[in-house]
């Protein structure tokens, strides 16, 4: 289950829109369906880098099991497709867009009560999505 969450210093006016934006973008970006992804929008923050408050982004993702040769050609990715969306959107250059990208390790996650580990078992146990959703109380 990927997790995003982007802090940035301009009006919050368009968060909701940017949080459906980015959903969309990241579940692409990692071969993940969009219900299975999160997202979190902070705007308006007090926010600086490199010293002065133009415009400027904070973001940090949790992805694991990204589709791609390589974390590092996944993650390449992926920063790029954040800050196409960020520079399309909000008008903010990619070199006031710091990413922190973070592998997302299933046994440190939970969902519903249960480790990613535990939900990605039952899966795999050929459990159809009707009772899956019923063993998970979706």
């Amino acid at each position: 289950m990927p997790q995003l969450t982007l802090n940035h210093n301009l009006p919050k006016d368009k968060d909701a829109q940017l949080a459906v934006e980015l959903s969309n973008m990241l579940a692409e970006a990692t071969g993940k369906k969009v219900g299975g992804v999160s997202i979190c929008v902070n705007g308006g923050l007090a926010m600086t880098f490199g010293g002065t408050q133009e415009p400027c982004a904070h973001v940090r993702a949790l992805v694991g099991g990204m589709a791609g040769a390589n974390v590092a050609e996944s993650n390449d990715t992926l920063a790029k497709a954040i800050c196409t969306l960020l520079t399309e959107k909000f008008d903010i250059s990619p070199k006031r867009v710091f990413i922190e990208l973070c592998d997302l390790k299933m046994t440190q996650f939970a969902w519903n009560g249960m480790t990613l580990t535990s939900l990605q078992k039952m899966i795999k146990k050929s459990y159809t999505l009707p009772s899956l959703a019923s063993k998970a109380k979706l």
